[in-house]
């Protein structure tokens, strides 16, 4: 088992090199934009845990491994949770109503995603414990990669929303790092192996690298598909993004006029008098998936892939009016601590260093012991 490590150690170097990585690393970019691809990978993140509960876990186990793989399966069959409750710290909330989600978790736009997890249950489908211990090592380790890139983005928007994000920041990472460490590379390194049993375990570590390689080429096509164009009015240290609007030919610029216009498109402009309710009939147009193109929308405050405003549901005109005083700076943007948060006495808050340590990238995690 020592030499399969080794070799799962190998693919690891070679998968913390792609492109994705490469991408959370990059400094110029705002954390926003480097953490955009959050939304993209929910139908994974969401199914993990089932993957733990109903295809790698087996009771009663039907020997000592598949004991190990148990324990292990109790550890990370409830980190979804924390996925979602930073999902809202994030303000991803804000993005779609629930059918234009279904859409898209079930949509072209995140196929591998559906063919990561298909894929990975049809690969334990089968096996012994033994061999399932090196597939949860080799998930492990693509995870530990990821985890350790998404950790700088993330420690500087804990700072800027007050808030500790557990699933993307060091609680997480750390949670990981510790029980793929130590005592248990060197109780899996103790496992003799013949040889055939040495060419399927790294034939299977090698699929499981090649599956979730293909998941980060979609994640990082979503990141630049929906990575926030414009930044936040000056003194506002909220997470999100400025206002769209998705014909080309309007001005760029958020006004009154236009957004008069963009009422009156939708059907939404008010009868004469003050405070009165907008029409009970407002035009209706098709469902429109999390960042489909669409012909015509109101100016909509959000916070990653477009909104449609086509997908039966009516905006009330005091909402778009939360829309212009939200792109103007003002108001409250849920998701964010306290509302909008502001920047302290001491000036601009600015992200630190990013650290070139293997615990920023997920390198090294295997033991010294264990390397070539």
């Amino acid at each position: 088992m020592k030499e399969v490590l080794r070799h799962i150690f190998q693919q690891k170097r070679a998968y913390a090199k792609l492109p994705l990585f490469e991408w959370l690393r990059d400094e110029r970019l705002d954390p926003r934009d480097r953490l955009a691809f959050y939304p993209c990978m929910a139908h994974f993140i969401l199914s993990f845990g089932d993957l733990n509960k109903f295809v790698l876990r087996e009771e009663p186990a039907a020997d000592v491994y598949q004991e190990m793989v148990n324990a292990h399966t109790r550890e990370d069959d409830h980190h979804w949770h924390w996925y979602l409750e930073d999902f809202a710290k994030l303000g991803f909330d804000e993005l779609a109503p629930p059918t234009d989600w279904m859409n898209f978790l079930w949509g072209e736009e995140t196929e591998q995603n559906r063919r990561l997890m298909a894929g990975l249950t049809g690969l334990i489908k089968g096996t012994t414990g033994v061999e399932r211990l090196v597939i949860i090592e080799a998930i492990e380790e693509t995870g530990n990669v990821l985890f350790g890139a998404m950790l700088a983005p993330a420690e500087v928007l804990e700072r800027r929303l007050g808030q500790q994000l557990r699933y993307c920041g060091s609680f997480h990472f750390n949670l990981e790092s510790g029980h793929t460490m130590g005592a248990d590379h060197a109780e899996l390194a103790r496992i003799k192996l013949s040889p055939a049993q040495n060419a399927r375990c790294r034939a299977l570590a090698d699929e499981v690298f090649a599956l979730f390689e293909a998941w980060t080429h979609e994640l990082l096509r979503y990141a630049k598909a929906h990575a926030p164009r414009a930044e936040a009015p000056a003194g506002s240290g909220t997470f999100r993004k400025a206002a769209r609007v998705a014909p080309a030919d309007e001005a760029a610029d958020f006004d009154v006029p236009r957004l008069r216009e963009a009422k009156k498109r939708a059907g939404l402009t008010r009868p004469p008098g003050r405070g009165a309710r907008a029409p009970a009939k407002v035009r209706r147009r098709p469902s429109l998936a999390v960042g489909a193109l669409a012909s015509e929308r109101v100016p909509t405050l959000l916070l990653g892939a477009r909104r449609s405003e086509g997908c039966g549901h009516r905006k009330r005109p005091h909402d778009l009016r939360r829309a212009r005083l939200q792109a103007a700076g003002r108001g409250r943007v849920r998701g964010s601590a306290g509302g909008v948060n502001r920047r302290n006495a001491k000036g601009t808050l600015r992200p630190k260093p990013y650290s070139a340590s293997p615990q920023h990238h997920g390198a090294e995690l295997l033991s010294p012991a264990l390397l070539p």
